[in-house]
């Protein structure tokens, strides 16, 4: 009986030690995944610093003048910033699917709408003084369960900006984004009360713009147009 009792005392405390070992693995991962979630958001942070500091003064630099001289400089910016940009919202998609914590999220978000519409604006220079042949639209849309056109009219611009390659530029603004003062700019600027909105250059589409009805209004905007053009 003693040594019954011996023997169920041991299982006990392999028990409570393995219990324990368990516990102790799962605080020190957590604070693990803490800290290099923290580094991750501190390396973003910082590359997306240098990246705004740089295309601001790059910006600054090459419009000082307006020349046309500076135009191959000007293009060569907005080809990479496209880039760089879509390799932002990959970063983004990565963070959502993570399940980070939501004020991070919002952190990395706020960087990228910055991006957008920097980028944006980057555009409208090369489109003025380098007649650069592009169209810019700023897609206002909402993430709303009761909001089905938001998503139908992101389906139609993807399918939009893979036909006319390099010459659409896309930027996509979620309407409800509180964290940057920017949105509610822009939506007071061009009178946006309700999504999907579009701003294809300086024309307003407000509710679902149909494929056929932005194809002839992006056409209408480029000089070189290509077969998809009547």
């Amino acid at each position: 009986m003693v040594e019954e009792r011996k023997v169920n005392v041991k299982r006990h405390l392999t028990a409570l030690i393995i219990t324990l070992g368990v516990f102790i693995i799962g605080v020190l991962l957590g604070l693990l995944l803490t800290k290099e979630r923290s580094t991750y958001l501190d390396d973003i942070a910082s590359t997306e610093k240098l990246g705004y500091d740089s295309l601001q003064l790059q910006y600054i630099f090459l419009t000082s003048s307006a020349q046309e001289k500076n135009c191959p400089a000007l293009i060569s910016t907005l080809e990479e910033s496209t880039k760089t940009l879509e390799d932002s919202r990959k970063k983004l998609e990565s963070f959502v699917q993570d399940s980070y914590r939501s004020e991070d999220y919002d952190l990395l978000k706020r960087n990228y709408v910055l991006s957008e519409l920097r980028l944006w604006l980057f555009a409208k220079t090369t489109r003025e003084i380098c007649k650069n042949d592009n169209v810019r639209v700023l897609f206002f849309y909402s993430n709303d369960k009761g909001d089905t056109q938001s998503a139908v009219q992101g389906t139609i611009l993807t399918s939009l900006k893979e036909t006319f390659g390099d010459k659409l530029l896309v930027f996509s603004i979620d309407f409800n984004f509180k964290n940057e003062p920017m949105v509610d700019i822009l939506k007071n600027t061009y009178l946006i009360t309700e999504t999907p909105t579009i701003i294809l250059e300086e024309t307003k589409f407000t509710g679902l713009a149909t494929r056929d009805k932005l194809i002839e209004n992006i056409c209408n905007n480029l000089k070189d147009k290509p077969e998809i053009c009547p």
